[in-house]
């Protein structure tokens, strides 16, 4: 019984988790990502645990000879359900454009990357299981990641050693780019 109270509490951890309720501040886009395909993994594998052969024939023991505690700590955990619940936000994160923004060669290429990434978030609805907040958050490191990969092109074409025309058309795209993403986000609100 031990093992099996040890293994529900790495469980009770899992789904309690933090960060499941909350986006860090400074979290990356291409970092909540990578979290929920973590958590989808790591969910998979905690519901083909508690499916196994062991872990069934365990509890059903524990249940005969009534350790009802521990049973029903387990049931609580309803892994399954939150598995269920989780899949429309696994589906989105899986299909959200997010690397032609993060690996665009130049600005009217992030340009077309942002759009894309807009158009999707257009046609894809939102999962309930993906709180209003933390949706938010996460659309604002999807900003602070397109304007990190605009300075690295600016920063590429070494803008601030170029004449005052030659600044302008290298900056211009940058300029549109920025508009076209308040325009975006205003749209979005």
């Amino acid at each position: 019984q031990a093992w099996v109270n040890r293994w529900i509490a790495q469980l009770k951890r899992l789904v309690s988790h933090r960060r499941l309720r909350e986006m860090g501040a400074e979290c990356t886009a291409a970092a909540e990502v990578a979290f929920w395909a973590e958590f989808e993994h790591e969910l998979a594998r905690a519901v083909a645990q508690a499916q196994s052969a062991p872990v069934v024939f365990t509890l059903h023991v524990l249940r005969c000879t009534r350790r009802l505690v521990t049973v029903s700590a387990f049931e609580e955990l309803r892994l399954a359900t939150l598995q269920q619940q989780c899949q429309p936000l696994f589906k989105f994160m899986h299909e959200v454009p997010l690397g032609p923004i993060l690996s665009a060669p130049s600005l009217p290429a992030l340009q077309a990357a942002c759009r894309a990434f807009h158009a999707y978030l257009d046609g894809a609805a939102l999962p309930v299981v993906y709180p209003a907040q933390r949706a938010a958050a996460f659309l604002a490191a999807v900003a602070r990641d397109v304007a990190a990969r605009a300075r690295a092109l600016l920063r590429a074409q070494d803008v601030l050693r170029l004449g005052p025309e030659a600044f302008e058309a290298a900056t211009a795209p940058a300029r549109a780019l920025a508009a076209e993403w308040t325009r975006a986000g205003a749209v979005a609100a």
